[in-house]
């Protein structure tokens, strides 16, 4: 998988929408939850949008995608 920022990143959490064009991770690096909308015809990942921010004692450790998407 090509690195989705330009600085790179160190995911702990992946989680695919149910959309497969859609997927969540948290980047342990910068402290964010973030999301990408991957462009399947052109390989793209787009860029990240982020959803939130969390200190590094605080950071999550896994995640779930519920039937309509939400994270």
């Amino acid at each position: 998988m090509k690195c989705a920022t330009k600085r790179g990143a160190v995911p702990k959490t992946i989680a695919f929408a149910p959309d497969r064009k859609t997927f969540y991770f948290t980047d342990c690096r910068t402290c964010v939850v973030g999301v990408i909308r991957y462009a399947r015809d052109s390989r793209d990942p787009g860029d990240l949008e982020i959803l939130g921010r969390y200190s590094e004692a605080e950071g999550p450790d896994g995640a779930c995608i519920d039937a309509e998407g939400a994270i």
